[in-house]
């Protein structure tokens, strides 16, 4: 869990405590939320992206139960990740367009399924680390070696060991 999400989780859990209190509800138990949304009891540290979004919907049912497309874009939000991560990779939108467009026959991220989300991220980032390498190597010339040796000092020498004439 990084910082934002701590914090986001905070405050997400703050704001049912303060909806619960002005209208004279008893607070819920933040790990019996825990349970209902994932199953189990677990720390909020140690929660995937997807345990996160499961429970920030759930504290949002309390804190804003009139707001049902609050509740509904937090379980949409797999995808919004996704989408967001596809966008931020590539380094122009119609690198990662022709990209869809061959591998999956459209380049409408909506139409895509969660999983072809995830491969096209997957392709931009894969891609995206190769030319970094690319561009690193690309950059080292001749002149940074300065022509040294890479053999040891004196290993132009070689050792010769004395002949012993008694054999």
């Amino acid at each position: 869990m990084t910082a934002k999400q701590n914090s986001l989780y905070w405050r997400e859990w703050g704001a049912v405590v303060r909806y619960c209190k002005a209208n004279n509800l008893p607070a819920p138990d933040r790990h019996a939320l825990h349970v209902a949304a994932l199953g189990a009891d677990r720390s909020h540290l140690a929660f995937t992206n997807e345990d996160f979004d499961k429970v920030l919907g759930g504290f949002r049912s309390y804190s804003r139960p009139a707001d049902l497309a609050g509740q509904l874009r937090q379980l949409n939000q797999p995808r919004i990740r996704l989408k967001y991560a596809v966008h931020a990779l590539a380094p122009a939108p119609e690198y990662w367009a022709k990209i869809s467009r061959d591998r999956f026959g459209t380049d409408d991220l909506d139409a895509l399924s969660i999983e072809q989300l995830t491969q096209l991220r997957n392709t931009l980032a894969a891609r995206g680390r190769d030319r970094q390498r690319r561009d690193r190597a690309g950059s080292v010339t001749d002149a940074d070696f300065g022509q040294r040796s890479l053999r040891r000092p004196g290993a132009d020498k070689v050792a010769v060991e004395p002949v012993s004439a008694a054999t």
